[in-house]
């Protein structure tokens, strides 16, 4: 369904400018009106928690699942919980309440599979999205997964081998997938270019009222650290919409990262940017169905952020 470019009042419901960047690279803001459909619509929500529960994590394991079931009622949808350690099993995928995440028992610790963990975690979100498209969903949800570990990958498949293929298959069986991720690394032996490994391999839609990785460098400090996790994540009131290139262009939201004709941008109050390649400038791009003009900024280059 397309929409109305205009709001009543005559207002364009969305607007974007670009401005060139390197020679067939143009970066482009979009900004959303007060009146544009998505300011009204929350999508719904589902978090899926990874949590680490080798021997090392002891009884932090414990603090993290109670801090994570905090979390379930900031979600408008269930959330699920995985645990892995030289395993990893899923303890639930339909927690609703904080009290129903915290009643679940954790099994026997051991070692660190990271991968079987993020595996398991990928599985669930897969079968959400296939039920949401057998119902046909008016609105998709969209997932949030935040894996907490306190160590390095040291048991099974490598995450730097596995991830990258999980996060292929996952697109390819889901393209319409709209998912996040969050990194929560524990003590100074947690691999912090885990993080990034995940959000480049998995994540389709960024967050950006919270931070890339949150590090906590100690254990005793990790509570103050899922706090500031907790208020970003409850803090999600964003309107998610999917942003079309024009014919022969590309999206990208970093330098260096693949091209894309369309990207899942999450707005929480401020304007967008993200990089377009392509032979020309966008003379417009599609926001949710709707084409919006597209253009230099009426100050010159130097008025864009």
């Amino acid at each position: 369904m397309c929409l109305e470019t205009d709001a009543p009042d005559g207002k364009p419901l969305a607007m974007a400018r670009c401005v060139a960047l390197a020679e067939g690279t143009w970066v482009v803001g979009l900004n959303l009106s007060g009146d544009h459909p998505a300011r009204h619509s929350k999508p719904p929500t589902r978090f899926h928690f990874v949590l680490d529960n080798s021997c090392s994590m002891g009884s932090n394991t414990l603090h993290a699942k109670d801090c994570f079931a905090e979390l379930v009622e900031v979600a408008n949808g269930p959330c699920s919980l995985t645990v892995f350690e030289s395993a990893a099993s899923t303890l639930g995928e339909s927690f609703q309440t904080a009290a129903s995440m915290r009643s679940a028992r954790l099994p026997s610790q051991g070692g660190t599979n990271i991968t079987a963990g993020i595996q398991k975690a990928l599985e669930t979100i897969r079968r959400c999205e296939e039920a949401e498209a057998q119902e046909a969903a008016a609105a998709r949800t969209h997932h949030v997964l935040v894996l907490l570990s306190d160590g390095e990958h040291n048991r099974g498949p490598r995450p730097e081998q596995e991830v990258p293929k999980l996060g292929q298959e996952l697109r390819a069986q889901a393209p319409a997938l709209r998912l996040s991720v969050v990194v929560v690394g524990v003590t100074r032996s947690s691999n912090t270019s885990m993080g990034m490994l995940l959000k480049q391999s998995l994540e389709t839609v960024a967050l950006p009222s919270l931070d890339p990785i949150y590090f906590a460098a100690t254990p005793q400090l990790m509570g103050e650290v899922l706090k500031q996790m907790h208020a970003g994540l409850a803090s999600l009131r964003g309107s998610l919409v999917r942003v079309g290139a024009p014919s022969g262009a590309l999206f990208t939201r970093a330098l260096g990262e693949a091209g894309e004709p369309s990207l899942d941008l999450l707005f929480d109050g401020g304007e967008q940017a993200l990089l377009c390649s392509g032979s020309a400038p966008p003379a417009d791009l599609r926001v949710d169905g709707a084409t919006v003009p597209c253009g230099p900024p009426p100050e010159g280059p130097e008025g864009f952020d």
